[in-house]
């Protein structure tokens, strides 16, 4: 092979290579902006509800009684022996197919609680986490459904996401809102 054939072979594997990163790299940045970008505003619980709707608290507020905000003694009082168990927070497993994950902050406070259910284990359904009257987004056609719902007047956002397949896992995850201060 002559050089200049070597140098176009290489020349191109370079592009290709760097082509593949870049695809990679915007993978990832567009599923980090997903669960950052602001959703829409809270979701009524109830429409005959006096309350008006930025007041409203989720459906999906705990896990197992573990609240954000909760103690790490409550957590551990709550769930029993974590798998993990450390100063930045816990991790359970709860059953087959059943993993909670849960963060503390600097005052050992739950402030994300992040539930995976898969396999065997039923998880909540879109309704149980947001409520009857949610909306849910035409999905793809894959099955795979995201939705992100701010409730500032709780302090925290909850998530709700659904991956494809013929057993889907999903994953509810409830964290608190970081104040800008």
């Amino acid at each position: 092979m002559s050089k200049t054939l070597r140098c176009s072979a290489y020349r191109m594997r370079t592009v290709l290579r760097t082509g593949f990163l870049l695809f990679l790299f915007l993978v990832m940045a567009s599923s980090v902006l997903a669960q950052v970008v602001p959703s829409e505003t809270p979701i009524p619980i109830a429409q005959a509800s006096a309350t008006p709707p930025e007041v409203q608290r989720p459906v999906f507020q705990s896990y197992k009684a573990v609240e954000i905000g909760s103690t790490a003694d409550s957590v551990r009082e709550k769930l029993g022996k974590a798998k993990i168990d450390d100063k930045d927070g816990f991790y359970y497993e709860i059953g087959k197919g059943e993993f909670a994950q849960i963060r503390l902050d600097k005052a050992s406070k739950v402030r994300l609680i992040s539930v995976t259910y898969s396999g065997e284990r039923t998880p909540p359904t879109f309704e149980e986490v947001f409520g009857n009257t949610a909306k849910i987004e035409a999905g793809k056609a894959d099955g795979k459904l995201y939705k992100l719902v701010r409730y500032p007047a709780a302090g925290y956002w909850v998530a709700y996401s659904r991956r494809a397949g013929e057993k889907p896992s999903v994953t509810v995850t409830i964290q608190k809102i970081r104040s800008s201060k």
